[in-house]
């Protein structure tokens, strides 16, 4: 409860400032929102490919972590 009031307090400054910010440029608030969605679906492709690349890394850590223990020995 108290991390999402504190994440709804920053959300607030943000949207505060970017208000100033769109103040000046005279532009509608409401543009920042929709922005946010599209981007899911790219993201969501995004993290399967990353998800290999991850996997294959943690293997290599994995390699390295035992050399060491190995040397260690």
């Amino acid at each position: 409860m108290k991390i999402k009031k504190h994440h709804s307090e920053k959300n607030t400054i943000q949207k505060i400032k970017y208000n100033t910010s769109v103040s000046s440029s005279s532009l509608p608030a409401p543009p920042p929102l929709p922005l946010p969605a599209p981007p899911l679906p790219i993201q969501h492709h995004h993290h399967r490919r990353r998800s290999n690349h991850h996997n294959k890394h943690a293997i290599f850590i994995n390699r390295i972590k035992n050399h060491k223990k190995n040397s260690n020995r």
